[in-house]
């Protein structure tokens, strides 16, 4: 076994850095913890002293955000989707105007498209969120379900459903037809394999950081999520499921990520 001392020397001076940041933070987390617990305890013994109901303020609240996301969901629809297409015509404009010499219009016009793509997906699951939240309201009052709200959200749910896959396909489309090298439907479920595949280099290398960057991002929300989630439940019954459906997927990334990277 090769040994190298000057390397375990630098680790050594390297941990004893770091530790003590370390041992700092969680002096400093632990302080926290203390003043949100202390905080917790007063504001429950101020809820129970006024006879404050946990559980009614729980369903008032779910109620509102219920009635919210059946009509949040008609509004954004409304205005973002105009939008997306309004300044996808605008960019697809300037792209097919491209002499092929400035190359930092084409960089420019490209980035533009790509934020395109990722509000359009952002849009998806905002949609999916209202409507499951909608859809659950319907679930549990039968007058909602009888309501007109209720159908228009189902249509808007599928149109808009229908028209970001369109869109995303004419998207795809178009840079296909710029970088003819890229292959991939968006309509195929192997569709993201194949686009990375047909990807040069310095592209697979882009999205391998971005990639690692959003692993080491969720990671942290996860962890923050979880410990505000522990500390609620110490003074509110919300119950297992936030927690467990947090750490699940948190577990999921995890054990995929490292799959993935041997």
């Amino acid at each position: 076994m090769i040994e190298n001392n000057a390397k375990r020397e630098e680790n050594r001076r390297e941990d004893k850095k770091a530790g003590k940041k370390y041992i700092i933070i969680l002096i400093v987390s632990s302080l926290a913890g203390m003043f949100v617990g202390l905080l917790g305890g007063m504001f429950m013994n101020y809820m129970n002293a006024n006879n404050w109901d946990f559980l009614s303020f729980s369903k008032r609240a779910t109620a509102f955000w219920v009635n919210a996301g059946m009509y949040l969901l008609i509004v954004v629809n409304v205005v973002v989707l105009p939008l997306l297409w309004y300044f996808f015509i605008k960019n697809r404009k300037a792209i097919q105007a491209w002499d092929g010499e400035d190359e930092y219009v084409y960089e420019k016009t490209d980035k533009k498209l790509s934020t395109g793509m990722a509000v359009s997906a952002a849009l998806m699951i905002f949609d999916m969120l209202t409507y499951g939240v909608g859809f659950y309201g319907a679930m549990t009052n039968s007058a909602k379900m009888n309501s007109p709200i209720f159908l228009i959200d189902l249509i808007f749910f599928i149109g808009s459903f229908a028209c970001i896959m369109f869109y995303q396909k004419t998207m795809v489309n178009l840079l296909k037809e710029l970088n003819p090298e890229k292959q991939g439907s968006v309509y195929d479920t192997k569709f993201h394999k194949k686009w990375l595949e047909s990807c040069d280099e310095a592209e697979k290398q882009k999205i391998g950081e971005a990639s690692y960057a959003t692993y080491s991002f969720m990671n942290l929300m996860f962890e923050l999520v979880s410990m505000v989630l522990m500390i609620v439940g110490f003074f509110f019954p919300i119950g297992v499921l936030p927690l467990t459906t947090v750490c699940l997927l948190w577990l999921a990334q995890v054990v995929f990520y490292s799959v993935k990277a041997r």
